[in-house]
């Protein structure tokens, strides 16, 4: 864990950072953080009648991870520091072009709708990011992760700009760059299809981006931001294409 830490800090810094604020804003009230606390305490004393051999450690560093959780809550900085609903932090043209919050095209990325949606991304940014700063460096994994989040949420903004009703969130867009900028380098490298589909990473790109289009051009799970999922994948490849990182295989 310390090497993983060492050598990928901009990773750690982004995966912890988007695990603390989402699961910030995830809970609704601020001042009840125990409710979550609450849950989760029964919900080990359950598990550890049955797996408490397997799972019982793991399930107290969580609870312990929760409570820090608590304790930097309720610093005032921190609660002055973020916002009170996802609303503002969300990515919407209107916000981004007219007033002139250009942080939006940042901020969405450290949010998500629920924890499903959160721990999906961070399922896929525990898979890539980290091994993928060690070998292009931790400057060029910013530049990629970052920029695929602001150029594809950029250029999402300019083709919604009519559309008031558009709102995004969540850190998708970044790693969609992140994972085609892997391709680039790795196109066989085999990767799984809803986890259980294994192929080569070239042919899982075309899939995604060929069903991300069809997708947004139908309408299908109108929830998903497929176009923003295209803008950042494409932005991932032009970015690595420009800074044609150099592996470190060290």
């Amino acid at each position: 864990m310390l090497n993983t830490i060492s050598h990928a800090p901009v990773a750690t810094a982004v995966f912890v950072l988007t695990l603390f604020i989402s699961h910030y804003m995830l809970d609704r009230d601020h001042l009840r953080v125990e409710r979550g606390l609450s849950w989760l305490n029964a919900e080990i004393q359950d598990t550890w009648l049955v797996l408490r051999y397997f799972f019982g450690v793991l399930l107290y560093l969580i609870a312990l991870f929760f409570q820090g959780l608590k304790w930097i809550m309720a610093l005032p900085v921190v609660r002055r520091s973020l916002p009170h609903i996802l609303e503002e932090w969300m990515l919407q043209p209107d916000r981004v072009f007219r007033q002139r919050r250009y942080y939006l095209l940042i901020t969405h990325g450290f949010i998500h709708a629920n924890y499903i949606h959160l721990l999906v991304d961070m399922f896929v940014f525990y898979s890539f990011a980290f091994f993928w700063e060690r070998l292009i460096g931790s400057v060029n994994f910013a530049l990629i992760y970052f920029g695929s989040m602001i150029l594809g949420a950029l250029v999402s903004c300019l083709r919604k700009r009519n559309n008031p009703f558009y709102r995004s969130l969540g850190s998708s867009g970044a790693l969609s760059g992140l994972i085609f900028s892997v391709i680039l380098y790795f196109p066989n490298l085999p990767l799984e299809l809803f986890f259980f589909i294994r192929m080569p990473g070239w042919l899982l790109g075309i899939i995604f981006l060929v069903g991300s289009y069809i997708a947004a051009r139908r309408g299908f799970l109108p929830f998903i931001d497929h176009e923003g999922h295209i803008w950042g994948a494409l932005s991932g490849i032009l970015l690595t294409l420009i800074l044609h990182p150099t592996i470190s295989l060290s």
